[in-house]
């Protein structure tokens, strides 16, 4: 919760990012998800393999697709998950 406040402070740019890493199965999405849930911030998720196209171009695309369907959340501040990032 802290950590997406923070990226409401003045003059830090990029955004604040969070990684979260453990074993495969722990629950780390579905937690994440959770805490969202519970103060009201709506989720955006993409999957890592989307973000994973034959050229850079497409994975530069997809990305800026999924950051403008964060911000134009109906509620904000929203959170962007990218799930399965490797």
């Amino acid at each position: 919760l802290l950590h997406i406040y923070r990226n409401y402070i003045p003059n830090i740019e990029p955004p604040l990012m969070l990684a979260i890493q453990g074993p495969m199965g722990t629950g780390k999405s579905w937690q994440t998800r959770r805490v969202c849930a519970r103060y009201g911030f709506p989720v955006t998720t993409v999957s890592g393999a989307e973000l994973s196209g034959q050229h850079e171009k497409a994975s530069v695309e997809a990305l800026y697709d999924a950051y403008t369907r964060a911000a134009t959340a109906e509620r904000f501040p929203s959170v962007l998950l990218i799930d399965d990032f490797h």
